[in-house]
């Protein structure tokens, strides 16, 4: 998606949010800079950080769980900025390890059988 194709009508999109650093390519920019993500979803994802970013900049990054991954910074506000993805990508690789199919193994046991009360003794 190039940065004419980009509308707001675009952000509509489900978020997840999390927390993890990234370091940004930024065309303009010596250094890359480190940012924090706080949501992605398929077609982009806000950061906020220390660095301000100039608006329309293509960037580079490596996502984790994703791969490299290219675009432009669509939004910026103080602190935070929005990026736009040149492709979609699956967010919830970004996570982890998804679970595998079938049954989830069971991670408590019963210490006591609750279900049967013993019977009140009186001290007869």
């Amino acid at each position: 998606m190039t940065d004419e194709e980009f509308t707001l009508g675009d952000r509509k999109a489900a978020r997840d949010s999390l927390l993890f650093k990234v370091e940004l390519t930024v065309e303009g920019l010596r250094k890359p800079v480190t940012m924090r993500v706080r949501n992605l979803s398929p077609r982009g994802m806000m950061i906020d950080g220390d660095a301000t970013l100039p608006e329309r900049a293509r960037v580079a990054t490596d996502l984790r769980g994703v791969g490299e991954v290219e675009g432009f910074v669509a939004w910026t506000q103080p602190g935070r900025a929005g990026i736009a993805f040149d492709i979609e990508i699956d967010p919830h690789a970004a996570r982890g390890i998804a679970a595998p199919p079938g049954p989830r193994p069971q991670i408590y046991k019963r210490i006591h059988d609750y279900s049967r009360r013993p019977g009140l003794r009186t001290g007869q």
